[in-house]
């Protein structure tokens, strides 16, 4: 299978672990901008340099998705190309396995820290914060969420790709139908998107627009559709890969297309628009089209990468393997770096940061982050997902 090899899994651990670190630097940045002092934010934002609008958009998140849906669709495809069918209660039990652990330590950590409402936590339980409600116990539950409904939709999809005839027509038009969708909602709201962003960090909280757009599952599916749809291209068109092992002039054309789509779309200074003099038409488009045009554009770098035997050198793989600890976890120890960093736990002390101040909260953050992730893998997690994979083989059927 075409993640068997070592070069591969090298470069998939690099997109997770790229993904999980901007997710951090995300919330770093968010975070100082949010708790300081209102009337020293708009300096702030002008503080900090053009290299960290980087960090103003969780597209780590949509990058996570991708690759999540790139690497169960795979194997599930082979695996009902071999069979015809997918053996449920196996994936099920490994999801369940992987996933249930961790979630719900952070739950009941949370939950505890928060004194959260019975109901809360029961919709949190049943990862269903953001679609029944607009709460969840867990900080980033709304991710998980997303996640979790994907985990139980894709085996059922990828039946249904080999049944049907033009199976990459309905990816295609799943995909449409929610970018129809996004932009639908996007063209009926009354408030701008030219400015939404300053408004937001202003006002200190999300103008509905941003939060519908931001936390709802079906408004996030397009990355999951396309990772489901390069899945499929790698599993059964072969000759894709073949194409890209024998014409590196084109390969090297689309991925120079695609690595200035992403650096556009990533760098967009969202929090201060101003001096682009772009139309509200624009904005409108962008916050419509940039999650899913990231997303495709990633997925084919990341599907052009495979099998080039790049060396990776660094610490992705153990980024990588215990990205959900780190993404469940990172928010307290931001905390902790943010007061080991400032010296102090006074809002006035964020107000008056400095890039380098940030990057070392971001730096302490991940570290901290990964090594209670390490810890949690150790004495709990692994164990725990150990036990929970025995138990559901030998549960009888």
């Amino acid at each position: 299978m075409i993640f068997d090899s070592a070069e591969n899994r090298r470069l998939i651990d690099l997109f997770r672990a790229v993904a999980i670190l901007q997710v951090v630097l995300f919330h770093v940045v968010h975070g100082i901008v949010r708790f300081g002092p209102a009337e020293t934010a708009a300096e702030l934002v002008a503080r900090l340099p053009g290299a960290l609008n980087v960090a103003w958009q969780a597209y780590g998140v949509d990058l996570l998705f991708m690759v999540s849906a790139l690497l169960l669709a795979v194997p599930l495809l082979h695996e009902v190309s071999r069979s015809g069918t997918i053996n449920l209660r196996g994936y099920f039990g490994r999801r369940v396995a992987r996933i249930l652990p961790l979630y719900y330590l952070a739950l009941l950590l949370y939950a505890l820290a928060q004194g959260s409402h019975p109901q809360e936590i029961l919709r949190s339980a049943l990862f269903l914060g953001f679609i029944l409600g607009d709460y969840s116990v867990i900080p980033v539950g709304w991710a998980m969420e997303s996640i979790m409904t994907f985990y139980i939709v894709l085996p059922f999809a990828v039946l249904w790709l080999q049944r049907c005839r033009k199976p990459l027509l309905w990816i295609g038009a799943a995909l449409a139908l929610s970018l129809l969708a996004r932009g639908a909602y996007v063209d009926a709201q009354t408030e701008t998107f030219a400015d939404i962003m300053p408004r937001a960090i202003a006002t200190r909280s999300l103008p509905d627009p941003m939060f519908e757009l931001y936390f709802r599952v079906w408004f996030r599916i397009a990355p999951f559709l396309i990772g489901l749809g390069m899945a499929y291209l790698l599993a059964r068109r072969p000759e894709l890969r073949a194409w890209l092992a024998h014409n590196a002039g084109p390969r090297r054309v689309l991925n120079l297309i695609a690595g200035a789509l992403i650096v556009a779309i990533v760098w967009m200074p969202v929090q201060n628009p101003a001096p682009l003099g772009l139309a509200e038409p624009f904005w409108r488009l962008y916050w419509t089209l940039a999650p899913a045009l990231f997303s495709a554009a990633a997925a084919w770098v990341l599907v052009a990468g495979l099998d080039r035997g790049w060396r990776l050198p660094g610490p992705w793989a153990m980024l990588s393997h215990n990205i959900f600890g780190i993404y469940l976890f990172h928010m307290p120890m931001l905390v902790l770096a943010a007061v080991l960093v400032f010296r102090s736990t006074s809002r006035a002390a964020l107000g008056l940061a400095n890039v380098w101040q940030v990057l070392a909260v971001f730096g302490l953050a991940s570290t901290l982050s990964l090594g209670l992730a390490l810890l949690l893998a150790r004495i709990y997690e692994r164990p725990v997902e150990r036990w929970l994979r025995h138990k559901l083989r030998s549960t009888p059927k």
